[in-house]
């Protein structure tokens, strides 16, 4: 916990992914440049989160949702990264952290925009494209979370895209017991000539 969030969940339009210390996509996101763009070290300070933002709901844009994993609990926060003038995070209500209750409330964060468009948001409303810079396909439905509910960690049955670490550790275990094996054939060979 001293260190951050161990990983978080991040859904919306054109975004289904959860980072975590070691996740890497090759771009600029990361778990650590996401947490500082969504403010979400704010729960710890004495700042307060700052009232709605003064425009219509319409106007705040898309909706990603993003769970965070602070150890024993989860934080939940909706981003508006495509918000008329400039992306907002906003605390859902009723959350709990260390058994002390987390301020809800609203934070700009202007950093925020790029982050979530480096992980594949979207603005629907202006037509933008995604990072990789063609035209987008369609988007699956806007997530949603219910926010009187208190949040929990992600279902099994979301999609997991894995970390190198899945295909690098198997793999070096198969490796060794290779080399071990053709080691000890070797060593009854020559023992028995």
């Amino acid at each position: 916990m001293a260190k951050g969030p161990a990983e978080v969940a991040v859904a919306g339009p054109g975004v289904d992914r959860t980072l975590s210390h070691f996740t890497n996509n090759g771009q600029d996101v990361d778990l650590g440049s996401l947490s500082e763009a969504a403010r979400i070290f704010d729960i710890y300070s004495n700042q307060r989160p700052q009232p709605a933002p003064d425009v219509a709901a319409e106007a705040l844009g898309a909706r990603y949702v993003l769970t965070w994993d602070l150890g024993e609990e989860d934080v939940v926060q909706h981003a508006y990264p495509f918000a008329e003038g400039g992306a907002w995070v906003h605390l859902v209500p009723g959350q709990e952290i260390f058994g002390e209750p987390v301020a809800d409330g609203w934070s700009s964060a202007p950093a925020l925009t790029e982050q979530l468009v480096g992980l594949g948001a979207v603005d629907k409303a202006k037509g933008s494209t995604g990072p990789t810079g063609s035209a987008e396909q369609p988007q699956p439905a806007l997530a949603t979370a219910d926010p009187e509910a208190t949040p929990g960690a992600p279902s099994p049955d979301e999609s997991d895209e894995g970390t190198s670490y899945d295909v690098v550790v198997p793999a070096a275990v198969v490796v060794t017991v290779l080399l071990a094996t053709a080691l000890l054939i070797a060593r009854r060979r020559s023992l028995s000539r």
